[in-house]
């Protein structure tokens, strides 16, 4: 499921797949931003500018 949110320093994307119990968060920042992904079962991360890929079991 994509996402698409545009902001002052670019567009944020983001893309979830989920496959019996592991989901996977697939998550572009664009250069000047931060942002904080909070996912079920994990502690919140704070990632930088760049292409990060998170991943999660979920019941």
């Amino acid at each position: 499921m994509p996402g698409r949110y545009r902001t002052p320093n670019g567009t944020v994307t983001s893309e979830w797949h989920r496959s019996g119990q592991q989901s996977a968060l697939g998550l572009e920042v664009p250069v000047g931003s931060t942002a904080t992904v909070r996912l079920p079962g994990r502690s919140d991360s704070r990632v930088s500018s760049g292409r990060h890929r998170f991943t999660t079991t979920v019941s």
